[in-house]
């Protein structure tokens, strides 16, 4: 039973780490460069999102503290506030495209803003900014950190690991905010599209998509990264009210 805690604190981050880069895998940059294709791509992202978040659930509650299981519990009851909001916000895409594979979701879209699902039909404008905000605030990232809250509860679990769990703890944290990014640029501002034809790149033709991924990814990070510093921290009863309203 002492082995226990010691087992799940260090196995929670690796397995949350793994399900971030299986979901990262699923995610097209290109039209050619993707991982793994799968044919329910949407559904899997979302799986491996939620299970990611469990493993640090998992983790958080592992340690013997006052402030890490009261930082589970939060963290907790944020996953069960906007697991039926960052759903719902998923389904436009798929109606759209008629299929969750994001070969499909992509072609359905095209290079030019007014051609993206984000722009198709005021329910997707609303999906999409729904997503965008519920995925941030499963990020625990400020000012939603209410789950590592310092000034609260001694900043949860990054207070009490060092070492390997904290380094782990922190890469998994950076790279979901990546995923965050990437699954909306792919399901609402149309991937890797250009406005231009790329019959004349070549073999280059995926770097250029790339490119474009990326650069759309990179002003979603940006526009969070300023929200991070703009707006102070809200309390757990605000971001509640917020998800029932």
């Amino acid at each position: 039973t002492n082995l226990k805690p010691g087992v799940s604190f260090l196995l929670g981050p690796i397995l949350a780490l793994f399900l971030v880069f299986a979901a990262l895998g699923a995610i097209p940059v290109s039209d050619r460069w993707q991982i793994s294709g799968l044919d329910s791509g949407v559904f899997f992202v979302f799986i491996a999102i939620v299970c990611a978040r469990l493993m640090l659930f998992w983790t958080t509650y592992s340690v013997r503290s006052q402030w890490s299981p009261v930082a589970a519990i939060r963290m907790l009851a944020m996953m069960s506030q906007y697991l039926l909001p960052l759903l719902l916000a998923i389904i436009p895409p798929i109606v759209i495209a008629g299929g969750m594979d994001f070969t499909q979701i992509l072609s359905s879209q095209g290079g030019w803003p007014w051609n993206w699902n984000i722009f198709h039909d005021p329910g997707a404008f609303l999906g999409g900014i729904t997503i965008f905000g519920a995925l941030h605030l499963w990020q625990n990232r400020a000012p939603f950190d209410y789950a590592y809250a310092d000034t609260e509860i001694g900043g949860g679990l990054p207070a009490e690991s060092s070492g390997v769990v904290k380094g782990l703890v922190s890469l998994v944290d950076v790279m979901s905010f990546y995923l965050a990014c990437s699954l909306v640029t792919a399901l609402y501002f149309g991937g890797g599209k250009t406005p231009f034809s790329l019959e004349y790149f070549g073999r280059g033709a995926s770097l250029v998509q790339f490119f474009f991924f990326a650069l759309k990814t990179v002003a979603l990070a940006l526009f969070s990264i300023w929200l991070r510093w703009s707006i102070p921290r809200l309390r757990i009863d605000q971001i509640t009210a917020y998800s029932w309203n």
